[in-house]
Formats: C-alpha cells, structure tokens, sequence
C-alpha cells in the first residue's frame, strides 16, 4: 500500500511549485529522471538561490516579487513638442510671416503644418478622356439591323406626345415581316435643340436596334403633325409611305398584307385595316372592309391613321382642320383614288388621356365634308 505523497503522486502538487498568487517557482525541479519510487523528482531550494536576495529563502520568509506584468516606466523617444499656454494679445510679427516652434526632432526654426503651404496634385490631361472612355465603355453595345439595300418604303413617326411609348412601337415595327423600309422620325415642337425629346428618341432607336434603318430629325420651325409629315415625306425616296404613332402598335404582318395587295391591283392608292384598341379601351372600331367608296366617308371616318400605307403622291396634308388624316382621304377619294380596308385587324391603337382619340370634340367632320361637296351627297344605304 502507498503511503507518501511521492508513492501515491508521478509529480508533487502543485502548490508546492509556486507561490500561490505571484507565478514565482518554490523549489528548483531535479535534472535527473526519476530512478526509485520514493525518490521525489524535485529538490530542496539550493544553498545558491537561499543566498540570492532576489529569490525565496525559506517557506517560511517570502520576499515580495514584482509582478511580471509592470511594466517599466520609460520616457517617450519623441516626445511632444511644448507649448506654452500663454498666448500673447497680439501679434507683433506681420501676418504673412508665420509663427514658428522649436520642437525635440529638429531644433530648427519650422513653419507648423497648418501654415505650411499645400499644393494640390496635378490633374493628368488624359483624365477627361479617360473618364469620356469609360462611360462610352459603359453603354452597351447593342447590335443593329442593317439597312435595307432597296427599299420600298419610308415609316414616318412625328413625336410631340407620346415618347413614353416609342420604345414599345419600335419594337412593333421590328418585327415586321417585310423587310424593305427604312423610317425618319420627326421631333417637333421642342425648339431648336429637341431636347430632351431628340435624346430619348435618339436612345431609344439605338436600344431597339434599329440606328441603321431609322433617322431622328429635329423640327424646330415645323408646327402641328400635318406639317411634320410633309415634312418627313419630302425627305424620302420611297414610293409608299406608311405612317404611325408613337404610342400605336402594329402586328408582325401588318406591311407584308399590304404590299400584297398593290402587287394585286397597282392602281390602288391607299391600304388601311381593321383596328383593335387597348389601353384605356379594349373596344374595336366597325370599319367598312374592301374597296372604299365616297358614301363611305360620309357615313364617319372609315380609316385608321396609323393602318395605313399609302402611295407617296397621295401622302399630302393639310393643318386647316384638327382631323388632318380625315381631310386627306376626302380629298384622294374625291379624286377617284382607289382605297381598300384589309378585313384583318393589323394595327392596335392606344387610347390614354393624350391620344388623339380624346381629341374628337375638336374635330368638325362636317366642315371637311361642306369643303368637298360630301354635304350634297345622298347617304345611300
């Protein structure tokens, strides 16, 4: 049976290390691996280290040992720089020159750094280009269709009102089946700049893809849409002229059933079709289908606006009534200009608080109708 403490323990308790509290060691640990079971591994306190002033000299007489963590208290190697507290009430040296300290680092005389002059970093000459570089590098490069080798006709847009929806007609004119067109959009009513509209509408042929097919104009001396368009039809070369508004919509083969029906019969002047409305309304206008006749204008208006493809000698307009496009047809019908309704609805046309549709109590049909006669005429049933 174990009796001692160096029978029962491999090493002795640890209080008898170190001085509880202080982190100091009590006894000095033996060199020598432990041989017998009775003998300790640790030794008495040496005659050396009773005789070291800094160290334990007995259990008993405990000397007091600082504390590891004090650390010494040592001067700064660069001390701050004194400065008196009294300030004088005035300045007796000009002030432009300025105040000067002596400091440790440098006994020197030296300005303080508040008066010291500061000069700015030179700007590089290529910054403007480079941030010019950026922002071009920025906008994203949108792939154009190209333009038609030979086209047959000129899609004209006039924009006052309406450049919220622009985008949306645009996309509708891309997706036309028939190809050969290319269209001049005209901004009018915004000064000689355009601005903003120009800009918007500039952005957003580019957006939809269509920079190489249709040119943005700006109107400045231009006022009213008739004279727009004119305008527009006299800067195209194209025989057929189809028109449409900013914020109307046309279907995928609205130009191909057109142009099928003046390769039918090329005597034909004017191609309109049924309509549909949305936004506001989703009504849809009765409109007579086929060939046209005079009877049929007197009845109402019998075409939509943005429908339309018509022959470039008939496309001319007058702003002496707010229904320009009703004067139009009037005048090309009464001259015995062949017009004909696709029975297809082919356009939808957008009815909001600034559509030309709300625009009717305006209108004066029947000043149109006393201009060319239709007034005399006998509704025939």
């Amino acid at each position: 049976m174990k009796n001692t403490i160096e029978e029962v323990l491999p090493y002795p308790t640890p209080s008898r290390f170190f001085l509880p509290g202080s982190g100091q060691r009590l006894v000095d640990e033996s060199p020598k691996a432990r041989t017998k079971v009775g003998e300790p591994e640790f030794l008495p306190i040496s005659d050396s280290a009773k005789n070291d002033p800094n160290s334990i000299k007995t259990f008993d007489i405990v000397t007091t040992v600082k504390s590891r963590n004090t650390k010494p208290k040592i001067l700064p190697r660069k001390p701050e720089p004194f400065v008196s507290l009294a300030t004088p009430k005035y300045n007796p040296l000009p002030s432009s020159m300025p105040t000067v300290v002596r400091t440790f680092d440098n006994p020197s005389v030296k300005a303080p750094s508040s008066q010291q002059k500061t000069t700015k970093p030179a700007v590089a000459k290529y910054e403007t280009k480079y941030e010019t570089k950026n922002k071009q590098s920025d906008k994203k490069t949108i792939p154009q269709l190209d333009a038609s080798s030979n086209p047959n006709i000129t899609i004209v847009i006039p924009l006052y009102n309406g450049v919220e929806f622009l985008e949306e007609a645009l996309q509708s004119i891309k997706r036309q089946t028939y190809q050969d067109w290319k269209g001049i959009i005209g901004v009018n009513g915004y000064g000689q700049t355009g601005e903003p509209v120009l800009s918007k509408a500039t952005d957003l042929v580019y957006n939809a893809g269509l920079a190489k097919r249709i040119s943005v104009i700006n109107l400045p001396d231009v006022k009213g849409a008739a004279n727009a368009i004119n305008h527009m039809v006299g800067q195209s070369t194209t025989p057929y002229i189809a028109h449409i508004d900013a914020d109307d919509l046309w279907l995928s083969k609205k130009l191909e059933y057109q142009m099928s029906v003046y390769e039918q019969d090329p005597t034909i002047g004017i191609v309109g079709s049924m309509c549909r409305y949305f936004g506001d309304s989703n009504d849809f206008k009765i409109l007579t289908p086929g060939m046209l006749t005079v009877n049929d204008f007197v009845k109402s208006n019998p075409l939509i606006h943005s429908s339309i493809l018509i022959k470039r000698e008939f496309a001319v307009y007058s702003d002496e009534f707010v229904a320009y496009d009703y004067d139009c047809w009037v005048r090309n019908i009464t001259n015995d200009t062949k017009i004909f309704n696709i029975n297809n609805i082919l356009v939808l046309h957008r009815i909001h608080s600034k559509s030309f549709y709300n625009t009717s109590g305006k209108q004066d049909p029947t000043a149109i109708q006393r201009k060319y006669g239709l007034d005399k005429l006998e509704i025939k049933p």
